[in-house]
């Protein structure tokens, strides 16, 4: 089967879409599909052309100013929709054509273009807005086929009129075996956070919990794994709670050194405001990583943390953040509860069974 994947970043750019498109288009391509991903082409050192884990990369839309300090420009978007405007147009022989929903202006602005093309939109998150609810459903009716990342959005989208076989829910997927490890390999007291720093996920709000945590819990450790505007301010906010000796930041990691880092650590705190699934929540609890995350209305990982049972949701505090973890650290027994229903819970997202759903939706 010939996919055709449309979305704005790809590798070495890294983000939840990215991953999500890198993961599926590996093992879709292992099962005998032929996947295309065509995607902005942000440097003029990455090559026009290449394929990574069987997947044939095409960076056609030439827009190098498309991301200042870690936000898209909006130079960038327009310059983004007027590329997909063109692309759309010139493909429309193309069959199973997958467009990311965000960012969702350029989506927008080409409506037209996608209700003439065998398109399917990936939706990503859903924001319950009164302000942005009329730009979403309009989405919706760009296409009659739809993926979700999560039942949320799927449900939005029975209510906009669309029925249940126009609507695929796709979550986020994992080679489960990669994750798998023993009680042993946990250090209590090693705390995780990954993702961006970016100011809503709320890393200043973890760092201040791990600060009130360290006080009354000595042998702890916070791993901060990620990028961006925001980390140069949160490394002061270290200095100044006067915790720098026991908070570690590192840009990136390479994929198996971060898999052990999950394996190893006892928590995974996750406190953002807004997240469409989270592939970190699932990574962890793979591992058998009970999550702490925090109760916004835009977050679904929240959603994800109380239907599997795989940690914690607190209200979006410091001090809850704290004795959330300083009740896990000194009790064994509901860790160790919650160490099963994450691992439990992570084996309905193996990858072969999620991109077999896929397909099946694909060929219909």
């Amino acid at each position: 089967m010939d996919i055709n994947i449309v979305t704005e970043l790809f590798h070495p750019h890294i983000g939840g879409q990215e991953t999500r498109y890198r993961r599926l288009g590996k093992e879709l391509s292992s099962q005998g599909s032929s996947v295309n991903l065509y995607t902005i082409r942000l440097s003029n050192s990455l090559p026009v052309k290449e394929e990574i884990d069987g997947i044939t990369v095409y960076r056609l839309f030439e827009i190098p100013h498309y991301i200042h300090n870690y936000r898209r420009t909006a130079r960038g978007l327009l310059a983004y929709t007027k590329a997909l405007h063109d692309f759309l147009y010139s493909s429309r022989g193309l069959k199973n054509v997958i467009i990311n929903q965000m960012p969702i202006l350029p989506l927008l602005l080409n409506c037209s273009q996608i209700k003439h093309i065998d398109a399917i939109i990936d939706w990503a998150e859903y924001w319950a807005n009164i302000f942005f609810s009329p730009f979403f459903r309009k989405l919706a009716k760009c296409t009659n086929r739809h993926i979700v990342i999560n039942p949320e959005i799927y449900q939005f989208l029975l209510r906009n009129r669309l029925s249940n076989n126009q609507i695929c829910y796709i979550p986020p997927a994992i080679d489960l075996k990669k994750y798998r490890c023993s009680v042993d390999n946990k250090k209590q007291g090693q705390i995780l956070y990954v993702g961006r720093l970016v100011k809503h996920k709320n890393v200043d709000m973890l760092i201040k919990a791990f600060s009130y945590v360290s006080k009354r819990a000595t042998n702890t450790r916070l791993f901060i794994i990620g990028d961006g505007p925001k980390k140069e301010y949160l490394k002061r906010l270290t200095y100044s709670l006067n915790i720098t000796d026991k908070v570690l930041f590192r840009s990136h990691l390479s994929d198996s050194a971060l898999v052990s880092l999950m394996k190893e650590s006892y928590l995974l705190v996750l406190p953002s405001s807004r997240e469409g699934f989270s592939w970190v929540i699932l990574e962890s609890m793979a591992a058998g990583t009970p999550v702490i995350t925090v109760d916004y209305l835009n977050n679904y990982g929240a959603k994800v943390v109380r239907k599997s049972g795989g940690g914690i949701v607190c209200k979006p505090t410091y001090i809850t953040i704290a004795k959330a973890i300083l009740h896990l650290l000194g009790n064994s027994e509901k860790w160790f509860s919650l160490h099963k229903n994450a691992i439990e819970y992570s084996m309905y997202h193996d990858i072969k069974l999620i991109t077999k759903k896929l397909l099946r939706f694909l060929s219909l």
